[in-house]
């Protein structure tokens, strides 16, 4: 196993905030290696899969728990305000998400308020 200063190293070059998503992450690559006799693009493309997944872990850690509903009274924001964090911490504008609600949860919502209810959240960290 790694020490303690490398493992730190480790996190600190993969941009991951918790021990656990680092020590999973090697846990779960060595396991991939033990299984695979593997060429370097096979590696490569399942370390971006592991990475990604681990990612997503600590940006849903991240927002759980965090979100501020002070004085929101739209339901849709309140049913998917996870979500709508989620999209913005992943690069969508408001614009894209109003209508990524649209389409995969047939929720109407404008722009203006995903800004405002996002704005409200910045406000609380």
């Amino acid at each position: 196993m790694l020490k303690k200063t490398e493992l730190k190293k480790l996190q600190n070059f993969l941009n991951l905030q918790d021990d656990k998503l680092v020590e999973n992450f090697l846990i779960r690559t060595v396991g991939f290696l033990k299984k695979n006799d593997t060429n370097e693009q096979a590696l490569l493309r399942i370390l971006n899969v592991i990475f990604t997944d681990f990612q997503h872990q600590q940006n849903e850690n991240k927002t759980s728990n965090t979100i501020n509903f002070n004085g929101v009274k739209n339901e849709v924001l309140k049913k998917h305000g996870k979500k709508i964090i989620e999209l913005k911490n992943n690069g969508y504008g408001v614009r894209r998400i109003a209508k990524f609600l649209l389409i995969n949860h047939k929720s109407k919502i404008s722009s203006t308020t995903i800004y405002n209810f996002l704005k409200l959240q910045n406000k609380g960290e």
